[in-house]
């Protein structure tokens, strides 16, 4: 194979992410969630969280109290990877941009 068509075999969304956040490309098996909607895998691991919430809070007013600091931490939690996400994106699009030139020149 070619120099090219390794880099492409390697290129996911997901081992970008997993380098950006914690510094590698995981070691996730992603063929648990790759056929799987956005929605899905989330809601998988709600429904995970509840069930065993629901276990350790039997009582209605507990387990109602803390899947709301649940919720709220998992909605902070999904604003800061957000405006990170968008930092990110945009710093990786000036590169590209700013690398222009330097790609153009090389195809000549």
């Amino acid at each position: 194979m070619n120099f090219y068509t390794d880099i492409m075999k390697r290129a996911s969304l997901y081992k970008l992410s997993e380098y950006i956040i914690y510094g590698d490309e995981g070691t996730e098996d992603v063929s648990v969630w790759e056929n799987k909607t956005y929605k899905e895998r989330i809601d998988g691991t709600i429904n995970k969280a509840r069930e065993k919430i629901k276990e350790k809070y039997p009582e209605m007013v507990e387990y109602e109290e803390v899947m709301d600091n649940v919720f709220d931490c998992m909605r902070e939690t999904k604003k800061v990877y957000m405006e990170i996400g968008i930092k990110c994106g945009f710093k990786l699009a000036f590169e590209i941009i700013g690398n222009m030139p330097k790609i153009a020149a090389e195809k000549q």
